[in-house]
């Protein structure tokens, strides 16, 4: 007599048991858009809206993304507030003495600025990024005449 096959651990986890549906421990994403933290002023609390649509769009937002959206949005406004600076005082400022010497909010500037490209890949907020997490993205079902019509 054959031994039975051993199944594998997805088939385990999906697969009705003794133990109970093992789904119904999964975290699903939410569909709707949670509110900013308290602190955050008009400005950070439209990108707070930004970055989740977003993420509600792809059906990636869960209560455990807030804490790294939220530092998203702090990055995005140390960001603004370095070109903000650069805006006033431009890139180069001369010192008392004559000197010219770069405005050290350009320096700033370019570190929240490579910090946030980072953060945005992993937040699927660029093309190439969207394109890894369509993956998850819920296509709507195709209608059976579909395929009759190119």
């Amino acid at each position: 007599m054959a031994r039975p096959t051993k199944k594998t651990s997805e088939l385990k986890f999906v697969a009705p048991s003794r133990h109970g549906d093992r789904l119904e421990n999964v975290l699903k994403p939410h569909d709707t858009i949670p509110a900013p933290p308290d602190h955050f002023d008009n400005e950070r609390a439209k990108m707070w809206y930004q970055v989740c649509a977003t993420q509600v769009e792809f059906g990636l937002l869960q209560p455990g993304d807030y804490n790294f959206i939220q530092q998203y949005v702090e990055v995005w406004a140390q960001m603004e507030e370095a070109r903000k600076m650069i805006d006033k005082n431009g890139l180069l400022m001369v010192q008392k003495n004559g000197i010219i010497k770069a405005n050290p909010a350009a320096a700033l500037f370019l570190q929240y600025n490579a910090q946030l490209c980072n953060m945005s890949n992993k937040l699927g907020m660029n093309p190439q990024a969207r394109q890894a997490v369509k993956a998850g993205k819920k296509e709507p079902d195709a209608k059976p005449d579909d395929d009759l019509y190119p």
